[in-house]
């Protein structure tokens, strides 16, 4: 028992159900360097390569919307930018992460708080990180049913990475209902949030951002586009059709907040279709 934390003190290795090697110790360090020698040991064709990975790539997807990439976590993050302010669409994994997201805006628009911070779903990775948003003059955008989960989330602590905890503050929200779309808007951008998590068979209230001026829908995690090929694809990618189609909106490009990696940059109304006509063969005669 370590610092309150059961920890085993002997690891064995075996092969083809033969012991190979064991390693014991009596002394754990819970923030350790990289012990090269001992990885050598239970490794020996471990090879050290020194990378620096840089955590943040931006892409201009539009005219008022920056899109970040979390290259070591698959994730994206978009930024609307407004006249006098920003709202920002998810913030995943936790709240390094989206510390780092901040100051990153904080010197790309030092004149421009973060206004709103809207949520797709309460999932970690889109939601995981929102506390670090959580200041007095930012309102966070999200659905009455996971306003409780936020608030209980937003006062827990984090035992193995403490500098991932943040000083409470009172969370502030803008709920949006299936029957009550929210729009945000002045003279430079608008977009529309609506919700139909009944509909995506994966969260029973999720949010979808449409930004009428440019013509894009970013969803979070429903439907992905792969860079080679057609992935067939249900209910979940379905569910963003369905929502073009009822609303009545003009999409040019869909983009999502997962992944990036080995996907097309966006997707297209026709990308859309050619993943769902087997599954829905009715869409072959729209």
């Amino acid at each position: 028992l370590e610092n309150g934390l059961i920890v085993p003190q002997k690891f064995t290795k075996t092969e083809h159900g033969l012991l190979e090697r064991t390693l014991s110790y009596d002394k754990f360090n819970f923030a350790p360097e990289l012990n090269k020698d001992m990885i050598k040991y239970l490794c020996p064709t471990w090879e050290y390569i020194e990378t620096k990975q840089t955590l943040l790539e931006t892409e201009q997807i539009a005219p008022n919307l920056l899109l970040l990439k979390l290259m070591t976590y698959n994730n994206k993050v978009l930024v609307a930018e407004f006249a006098d302010y920003l709202m920002v669409f998810e913030a995943p994994k936790n709240t390094g992460i989206v510390k780092e997201i901040r100051w990153h805006l904080q010197k790309q628009y030092p004149n421009k708080p973060v206004k709103y911070l809207a949520l797709s779903h309460h999932h970690p990775d889109h939601a995981g990180g929102f506390a670090a948003f959580v200041q007095p003059n930012t309102q966070i955008v999200t659905t009455k049913g996971n306003i409780a989960f936020f608030e209980k989330l937003l006062k827990s602590l984090h035992t193995l990475k403490p500098d991932n905890t943040v000083t409470p503050s009172k969370l502030t929200t803008l709920t949006v209902s299936a029957n009550a779309p929210l729009s945000i808007q002045d003279t430079k951008n608008q977009v529309i949030i609506y919700e139909a998590g009944e509909t995506t068979d994966h969260v029973k209230e999720f949010l979808y951002f449409y930004f009428p001026l440019q013509k894009i829908l970013f969803v979070g995690d429903l439907v992905i586009f792969p860079e080679k090929g057609i992935r067939e694809q249900g209910k979940r990618a379905y569910s963003v059709y369905k929502l073009i189609e009822d609303k009545k909106l003009t999409v040019e490009k869909i983009y999502t907040s997962w992944p990036f990696k080995e996907q097309k940059s966006f997707g297209t109304m026709q990308d859309l279709k050619a993943s769902l006509v087997k599954n829905y063969p009715d869409l072959r005669e729209n």
